[in-house]
Formats: C-alpha cells, structure tokens, sequence
C-alpha cells in the first residue's frame, strides 16, 4: 500500500506553557481557562475544580473581600510549565501557581502579561479535583444557532462560559446569582451546555452580550416535547450575578473591537 507523501518530521505543536485561569466561586474553586484560539497551546475549552491551600485561600478571599468588584486570574509558574491536554489524561493533578488581581491592559497580549506584576499569592500548590470540561477548538464548526454558554457548578453556586468556535470570536466567565433549582445537582456538576434562543450566536461582540440580570434559556437545545417536567417552551430561568470576564482582544489574533 503507498503511504501518503510529505514531510515525515511534521507534527502537530505540543508546548509547555503557561495558562491563565479566571478563579470562580467561594465555597468550591472552579477555573476557566482564557482561550487563544490562534495559538495552539491555548486553543482548549476547560474548566477545572480545584482546590487550593487554607493559607491561599485566606489570602485570595481578604483580598477579594476589600475588592468585590474584582477578578480574580490564577496561572502556573515559569518554574512548572505545563501542557493543558496533561489535565484531561490526568497525567498532571497538580501544579504550582500564583494569583492576581486583574489582568493589566496592554495593546496585545504576545508575553505572560503578569510579568513583573507582585502576585495576591505566590508559588501556591494547586490541586486538580476534577476536569469539568475539556474541548479541544475544531476550527472548522460552524457557530451555534443562538447564543451558547457552558454551566457548570456545585451546590448552590453556578458559572457560566462562553461556548467558542472559532476566530472571531469572545471569551466570557459569568458568575450566576445562585445555582438554577430545575438543574439537578449531578448535571450541574457534569456541565451542560444553555441556549439563549432570543440571542443570535454573533460571533463579533465588543461587549458581553448579556446585560440584563433574568433571561430564560434552553437546556441543551432541547425543546418542549409535552413534557410536564420542561418549562413554558422548554425554557427555564436563570439569573446572572456578574460577568468576570470578557475578551476579545486576548481570544483572537486580530482583536475585532480593536476600535
């Protein structure tokens, strides 16, 4: 049989990196990773359950406590690089990290953009639960039909991330008020995806599409089929607390709001 011809040493980019975590939740630590969906090495959807030590813990809250409006960005040291796709095999359960206030604004982001910037904590353990979410960007996918979003949780606290495609597109981590009661708790943990039917997928925001604090969504594209259990239309409630996080400029090569 003929083998196909080419370049026998090509292969696909695998990198050491380090990668920036948007920290969400106070009872239980959840952390979406920020996308790059023109570099290789960051060009994953994930959402880890983490755990950090009491002492970070105390020092991260303190500070979020003086500063409730504020984001909280964890990342990995340059001492322990890491590959994201050792997180979904589990060959990595651990790494070391440290944590800021903020991501500071730079005119493109081409470096680790903390560099030189004093941490909230510093070289602190990071334990891997659990892989929430772990998805690798196809970059052929058509975008979805209406707007898209990852919820995911545990208990009575619930987040949300927006589902990418491919360039262009945003980057969002949203907080809700509180977990939604008609998702039950083993899904909410699992992760599943809601559609905002009145919401078109445009891929091209500058701003976070959702700006009001109710909306109704659909379960993972899923319509009312006479089931008593769904709601009016298959839709149910839910209600945001807060967005923590939205990019353009960092998701995408060339930033489409860069005006």
């Amino acid at each position: 049989m003929d083998m196909p011809q080419g370049d026998s040493a090509a292969t696909i980019p695998y990198t050491e990196s380090q990668h920036a975590f948007v920290m969400l939740g106070r009872k239980t630590l959840f952390l979406w990773h920020l996308t790059m969906l023109h570099m290789e090495e960051h060009e994953f959807e994930v959402v880890l359950r983490a755990t950090l030590t009491p002492e970070a813990v105390q020092a991260w809250q303190a500070d979020s406590s003086r500063h409730p409006d504020e984001t909280y960005f964890l990342g990995n040291v340059t001492t322990d690089l890491m590959a994201i796709p050792e997180l979904a095999t589990g060959a990595r359960t651990s790494f070391t990290a440290s944590i800021w206030a903020g991501l500071p604004v730079q005119h493109t982001y081409t470096h680790w953009p903390w560099d030189g910037i004093e941490p909230i904590v510093a070289d602190t353990p990071v334990t891997v639960d659990r892989v929430v979410a772990f998805r690798h960007f196809d970059l052929q996918q058509n975008y979805p039909e209406s707007l898209t979003y990852l919820l995911f949780g545990s208990g009575d606290e619930a987040h949300m991330g927006h589902y990418q495609t491919r360039e262009p597109d945003f980057d969002e981590a949203i907080s809700l008020a509180a977990a939604p009661p008609w998702l039950p708790a083993p899904l909410l943990e699992a992760g599943v995806h809601v559609n905002f039917p009145d919401l078109p997928a445009t891929p091209v925001r500058c701003s976070s599409p959702l700006l009001n604090e109710n909306y109704m969504v659909r379960y993972c594209g899923q319509r009312s089929s006479g089931n008593p259990s769904k709601g009016a239309d298959g839709l149910y409630p839910l209600q945001i607390d807060r967005s923590l996080w939205f990019s353009t400029k960092v998701t995408n090569a060339t930033d489409p709001c860069q005006t």
